[in-house]
C-alpha cells in the first residue's frame, strides 16, 4: 500500500522455468563497444550450440539449441565475456527465489504502517 492508494500484491511462488526460456540469455551490450553477430557466437558456443542470435532494441537474446542440456545456461554465464567489451550478460529467466530478490524486502520494510 502507499499514500498514493497503490496496492501491491505479492505473489511469492515463482512459477517453473517455461521450456521457450530455460535456454536463453540476455546480453546488455555497452553503446560504445556493441557487439557483433560474429564475437557474440564465438564467446558463447564454447558453452553450447547457439541456435539463434536476436537484437532487439537495447538487448540481444542468445537461445540455445533444444538439444542441449539445462545446464548450458549455467556454463554460459560461467564464460569470461570480456571479449564482449562491457556487455552485461543474464538468463532470460531468473528462478531467483522470491524471497532472495531483494526488491520485496525493501517494499516489505516500507510499507509498514508505524503505529503510535
Amino acid at each position: 500500500a502507499s499514500p498514493l492508494g497503490t496496492c501491491v500484491l505479492q505473489m511469492t511462488e515463482i512459477p517453473e522455468c517455461p521450456d521457450e526460456l530455460s535456454r536463453s540469455l540476455v546480453v546488455l551490450e555497452d553503446e560504445k563497444s556493441p557487439c557483433t553477430e560474429q564475437g557474440i557466437r564465438a564467446c558463447f558456443s564454447q558453452a553450447g550450440v547457439v541456435a539463434s542470435v536476436e537484437r532487439t532494441a537495447g538487448a540481444i537474446t542468445v537461445r540455445y539449441d533444444r538439444t542441449m542440456d539445462d545446464r548450458v545456461i549455467e556454463r554460459a554465464l560461467a564464460l569470461d565475456t570480456a571479449s564482449l567489451g562491457e556487455a552485461k550478460v543474464f538468463a532470460e529467466y531468473n528462478a531467483r527465489p522470491y524471497h532472495d530478490r531483494g526488491w520485496c524486502v525493501m517494499e516489505e520494510a516500507i510499507s509498514f504502517e508505524a503505529e503510535v
